[in-house]
Parts: C-alpha cells; structure tokens; sequence
C-alpha cells in the first residue's frame, strides 16, 4: 500500500543522528517504551513501518516482523504487521532495528 493513501495520523520519520556519515554494513537500533493501561488485546494493535532498508521489529523481546523496502520515495510501501499478541497490559517494549 502507499503511504500517500493512509492517513499516519502525524506519524514521522525517524533517523540516528548524521546517517549520512555512518558506515555502510552497519545496524541502527530504536528502542521505545510504550504504557498500555487498558490494553486487553480485545480491539487489536497494528504497527505500520516503511523503511528506506531491510528492518527487524522485536515487541517485548519477540520477533513481531521484519521486511526489505527496495522503493523510493515519494511511492513509499508500508508493511501492517498485527503486533497484538505480543502486547500486555501495563510497559510494553518496541525495537527496530534497520541495517544499512
């Protein structure tokens, strides 16, 4: 799907600080806390990532996906992986890791 036919709901890129002076063959890793109150599973939990690279997503220690984007922009693809059953109520853990 292409990003411009969803709305990302003020979603944005990130990066590591300077990429463009990181050497290639390298892993960028983002980690992010995330408390889920209410969560019971119940309604679902989608995670949508478009990365310029191959990418690897771990939510609370599993493996929850992981993809290639050999597109450019501004035609960007997306992948929707269902990350519902790996969440728990209370601080739940995401990591990304790209290689680049």
């Amino acid at each position: 799907m292409k990003t411009s036919d969803v709305n990302f709901y003020g979603a944005e890129w990130i990066c590591p600080h300077k990429l463009g002076d990181a050497p290639v063959n390298t892993y960028v890793e983002f980690r992010r806390s995330v408390r889920l109150p209410e969560f019971d599973g119940s309604e679902g939990a989608r995670l949508k990532i478009a990365a310029d690279t191959v990418y690897a997503v771990w939510v609370n220690g599993s493996p929850a996906g992981a993809g290639v984007f050999p597109d450019v922009p501004p035609e960007r693809q997306f992948d929707d992986l269902d990350v519902a059953r790996f969440l728990r109520r209370g601080t739940n853990s995401l990591r990304i890791v790209l290689y680049i």
